[in-house]
Formats: structure tokens, C-alpha cells, sequence
């Protein structure tokens, strides 16, 4: 097991939520992601680490006193942001970060869709970008996101974050909440 240096973790994992806060959407898949921090260690020397969607869930886990195979990493379209979710059903235990405001620029058909946007990480203040291609092929079983991002945290420490994600497929809790039934009128 690899030991993540804690600006990293927490640059990566930014913020635990209130049990119960809110929940994946319908519109949430699993996410690959690696990427890349750089921080100046006390010598002054930068120093770089590489993450992936696992160490991720790993540091989100372990900051939360609950197991890495409880839960799983997640891009909710819903929500705009990639998020650490309960495997059992879907309630957000960390935000790695969240998308919002920008451009977008799609194709006649509306099937694809390339989408410049802000990373929010835990606050209201735009922390870096992302560039994201969001393509739905309705005869594919999935929604197909592939995104860069970029952003710079500092807690103790500049540390700047870069990488990569992914979708892959559709998250489906394990034991989701029943349905609410709606207000009478």
C-alpha cells in the first residue's frame, strides 16, 4: 500500500459530507482517474505523486473510519461532480471535486457535447478548469465521459493537481433507499 502524503489526500478527498446529505443521482457512473500533485516538501524540493480513483476511495475510507470495498468513486452527472459514494446505497461520503458554469459547444444531433468548466474544491471559489467530451450513443449501455482537470489547493501548503477521468459503467447501489412517495395535493 502506497502512503499518500496528506496535502495530496487531502487535495484529492477535499471534504467529507454529512451522513445522509444527499445521495448519487440517477445519473451517476464509475469513474477511472489518475492524477498527478506537486507540492514542495520542508526541504523545499517539489515533489510529485501520481493517484488513481482507488487511492482516492482509500483516503476518502480512511478519513471516515469506514473499509475501501464500501464504497466507490463516481462521476454524478446529476450533482456536476466526482464524488465517493456508499457502495450499498449511493450516499455521498467525500467530494473529490465539483464541475460547474463554463461553455459548452455541441454537435447537430446533441450526442456529443465538449465542455469547458470550473473545479470547486470545497468552497464557493473556483479553485482550476476542467475539459470535459461527453458523448451518449443511445444504442451503448452507458454514458461515455472522459475529462481533464486541473486545480491548486493550499492548506498548509500549496499543492496543484492535474489529471484525468473517466466513465465506466452505471453505479447502482447494492440496497437503495425506497422510493418517497409523493405529497398528496
Amino acid at each position: 500500500m502506497k502512503i499518500l502524503p496528506i496535502l495530496a489526500i487531502t487535495a484529492l478527498v477535499h471534504w467529507s459530507v454529512t451522513p445522509a446529505a444527499q445521495a448519487a443521482g440517477d445519473n451517476a457512473y464509475k469513474v477511472n482517474l489518475v492524477a498527478r500533485s506537486v507540492h514542495k516538501n520542508d526541504a523545499g524540493r517539489l515533489v510529485e505523486s501520481v493517484f488513481t480513483a482507488r487511492d482516492v476511495v482509500r483516503a476518502c475510507a480512511e478519513q471516515n473510519g469506514l473499509s475501501r470495498s464500501e464504497l466507490s468513486l463516481v462521476y454524478d452527472l446529476d450533482a456536476d461532480a466526482v464524488q465517493v459514494v456508499r457502495n450499498t446505497d449511493g450516499s455521498v461520503v467525500c467530494e473529490s471535486f465539483a464541475l460547474d458554469g463554463g461553455h459548452s459547444v455541441s454537435n447537430a444531433s446533441g450526442n456529443r457535447t465538449e465542455r469547458l468548466a470550473f473545479v470547486f474544491v470545497g468552497g464557493p471559489e473556483a479553485k482550476g478548469s476542467s475539459l470535459i467530451s461527453l458523448v451518449n450513443r443511445p444504442w451503448r449501455p452507458h454514458l461515455n465521459v472522459r475529462g481533464e482537470f486541473q486545480y491548486a489547493v493550499d492548506e498548509g501548503g500549496a499543492v496543484i493537481i492535474s489529471g484525468f477521468f473517466s466513465t465506466g459503467a452505471k453505479f447502482v447501489p447494492t440496497n437503495p433507499p425506497p422510493p418517497t412517495d409523493p405529497e398528496p395535493s
